[in-house]
């Protein structure tokens, strides 16, 4: 029988597959590759968006690597 925490380790797991690679890289370069992750709902856009959760803090990762349009609306945000 599966734990609460394997599960979350699963779903984890599951989130990060479905991040493309540029993404897993910044993660690598900036210490969050190893927090939990879990997929939010999006928008009407080809952007992703992710939870990211480690050591109590939380953060908003948006991977927009198969977007093509401008992204300077997103970044005056």
């Amino acid at each position: 029988m599966a734990t609460g925490s394997s599960n979350s380790r699963v779903e984890s797991a599951a989130a990060f597959a479905l991040l493309r690679q540029p993404a897993l890289d910044f993660l690598s370069a900036t210490g969050w590759r190893n927090a939990r992750c879990e997929p939010l709902a999006g928008d009407a856009s080809s952007r992703r968006y992710f939870r990211l959760t480690q050591d109590r803090h939380t953060v908003v990762l948006m991977d927009a690597s198969a977007n093509r349009d401008s992204m300077s609306p997103f970044v005056q945000l």
